[in-house]
Order: C-alpha cells, then structure tokens, then sequence
C-alpha cells in the first residue's frame, strides 16, 4: 500500500466510512451492537449488521492486505462481507467500489471489484466494474436481507450509464473535502 500522510489517510477513512454507511442508509440497515460477533480492535470499523448476516467493512486498502483477517472473521461468524472502498473512476470522478464476499463451508467466493449501479426506482445494486477482468461478471443486489447474484438489469452501455450515474448522486457527498 502507498504511504499516506496521517491527513491524507484519515481523509481516506472517513470517505471510505462515509461510503458503508451510505450503502447502510440505502439498504435501511440497523446496527445492532448486541449482535453475537465480537469484533477486536483492529476491526473497529467492520460493522456487523445481524438481519443481513453481512460484515460491512470500510476499507481504504488497495492490495488486498486485509484479506486474511477478512476471511478469519467471515468463518467466525458464518457471513458475508461487502468491502466498500474509495477512488477514482478512469474519468477523474469519485468512485465507491465493493468487494462482495460471499460465504460458504466450503470457501469464501471473492467476486471481484463492484460499482454501485441504480435503478430509476433507486434500488441500489452492485455491478462488474466494466474496468475489470472476470471469469464470472455478476450483478448483486439485496433480497430478503441477503447479497445474491443477479441477472443484469440493464440491455445497453446508455442503460449502465445511467445507472452508474444515478448511484454516483447517492455518494456525491464524497467528493468535498471533509
């Protein structure tokens, strides 16, 4: 990971906080901090949400440093993970990326670097960054409380545009300085 000054990193932190819990907000999730998952201290900011059995955790980790504590948390408590991270778009715009993990007995499913898409209804998913190799493309969205796999939404480049644009507007906070 590049060095970043203590400025620059908090500033990193607090976009990629700010990100979680804009997508918390989207997705009207509580936090239930009775919640049977205990996290350390070096997890301070993984957020368990119980109802979607999901650890959101804002990250401002590049490399994939955090991904062997990711998975020792996700086996502990049998859930998964939605990383949302901060950057920036090949066209120079604040971009939010997510990182779905999704977990099973058998092994944790990393499904590659995610953007945030809306619907014209606003219902926020979770699209193949176009910028990015998969064996697998797949859309996620939330239903009934869960990240699963879903057929995309929309038939052309104008259609995901428009939805990449609809969900730049929900992070739009982002690009101010804080």
């Amino acid at each position: 990971m590049k060095f970043l000054s203590p400025r620059a990193r908090r500033l990193a932190e607090t976009r990629a906080i700010t990100a979680a819990l804009t997508v918390a907000r989207q997705f009207e999730w509580a936090f239930d901090r009775t919640a049977p998952v205990i996290l350390g201290p070096t997890m301070q900011t993984f957020l368990y949400i119980d109802s979607a059995q999901l650890l959101l955790i804002p990250s401002i980790d590049h490399t994939g440093s955090e991904r062997g504590q990711v998975e020792m948390l996700m086996r502990e408590a049998r859930c998964d993970a939605l990383l949302v991270k901060v950057g920036r778009a090949r066209d120079g715009q604040v971009q939010v990326f997510a990182q779905i993990v999704l977990w099973s007995r058998r092994g944790n499913r990393w499904t590659g670097s995610h953007i945030p898409w809306a619907g014209e209804g606003g219902e926020l998913l979770f699209a193949p960054d176009p910028n990015e190799t998969y064996a697998e493309p797949a859309w996620f969205a939330m239903r009934n409380d869960r990240i699963v796999s879903i057929l995309p939404p929309c038939s052309n480049d104008r259609e995901f545009a428009d939805g990449i644009a609809r969900a730049r507007t929900l992070f739009a906070d982002l690009d101010t300085e804080f």
